[in-house]
């Protein structure tokens, strides 16, 4: 999970930990498809918070998902209410 304040950020986080691109672009991508990638799955609004759901199986993707400040919100609120 990783926090993410801007774009910026977030193709930070989607080059180097979810597409491990750290090494310089594969030759499968190219700089055009890499940046239509990032925006297809950019999140709705930052921060949000990104995390990484492992495919079901070997042959199926990771897919990167976004937590965002009203589901923080709630989970906070529901959290508070919890007397231990």
């Amino acid at each position: 999970m990783k926090l993410l304040k801007n774009e910026f950020e977030y193709k930070m986080w989607m080059t180097y930990d979810f597409l491990r691109l750290d090494e310089g672009l594969s030759p499968l991508f190219d700089h055009d498809l890499l940046e239509r990638e990032l925006l297809a799955q950019m999140p709705e609004q930052f921060p949000c918070i990104a995390y990484i759901v492992k495919g079901p199986s070997l042959f199926e993707p990771d897919e990167a998902r976004f937590i965002y400040r009203p589901q923080l919100e709630e989970w906070s609120q529901l959290m508070d209410s919890v007397t231990t």
